[in-house]
């Protein structure tokens, strides 16, 4: 890639030595090769900035996943490339008091036409049918749909709503890092300009805790009402 590279390190056999010893031997033989090809003596840190991401493959992730991931990174940078306007970053998309980072295409959030998108437990079978039809409704009709998509009921409406061709504004509670890019589904979406990513900025964690799911309903909320 133009600014960082992937590199897939297959261990095949038993090492005497712990595997950051094999790594650090190999960014230092890079640094070492690249030294003499380019005739600019550079050391590792040159080459490798502090803090570089590695990590091991785990027995829940696919090696074909991820070896697809780093094939098709070219494909991906040249489409925010092609699509620039639909992959925009910011850290400061002003929502009532207080600023967020958001990714995606803000010409979403500019939409006067949002709605937030609910399902309470409180919520009769009845009632959800009816929100659900004119959520649909509505996405199919150029309703921009707004939420977190929690609920396993907000999923599907999510599901069949972009099957429709609806353009979403998703709430997440995770802050992005430093080199975010969305995941495949969500990828495809941004380049399509369907999609617009709101972040609250917490931490990253596998569990989303009640007060998490009040707040990005309550953002949804916010957004939907701003006709402005």
């Amino acid at each position: 890639m133009p600014d960082h590279v992937h590199i897939l390190l297959r261990v095949k056999e038993w090492t005497e030595k712990h595997l950051d010893y094999y790594i650090a031997t190999l960014a230092s033989e890079i640094a070492r090769k690249y030294s003499e090809s380019s005739g600019n003596p550079v050391s590792e840190s040159g080459i490798f900035q502090y803090g570089y991401c590695d990590k091991p493959l785990l027995l829940e992730r696919s090696l074909d996943g991820l070896f697809r991931y780093i094939r098709e990174n070219p494909h991906r940078l040249a489409t925010r490339q092609q699509y620039s306007q639909f992959f925009q970053r910011t850290r400061t998309l002003r929502i009532a008091d207080k600023e967020y980072e958001a990714y995606g295409n803000l010409f979403l959030f500019r939409n006067p036409d949002k709605e937030a998108v609910k399902i309470s437990r409180k919520f009769s079978s009845e009632e959800v049918e009816q929100k659900r039809a004119r959520w649909l409704y509505d996405a199919k009709h150029g309703t921009v749909l707004v939420s977190p998509f929690i609920s396993k009921d907000e999923k599907a409406i999510r599901s069949k709503a972009e099957a429709l061709g609806a353009k979403i504004i998703l709430i997440v509670p995770e802050a992005f890092p430093e080199r975010f890019k969305p995941a495949a589904h969500d990828f495809t979406l941004c380049s399509r300009g369907r999609l617009l990513i709101i972040s609250l900025g917490r931490s990253p964690s596998s569990f989303i805790s009640r007060e998490q799911c009040l707040a990005m309903n309550d953002l949804a909320e916010t957004i939907a009402s701003d006709r402005s």
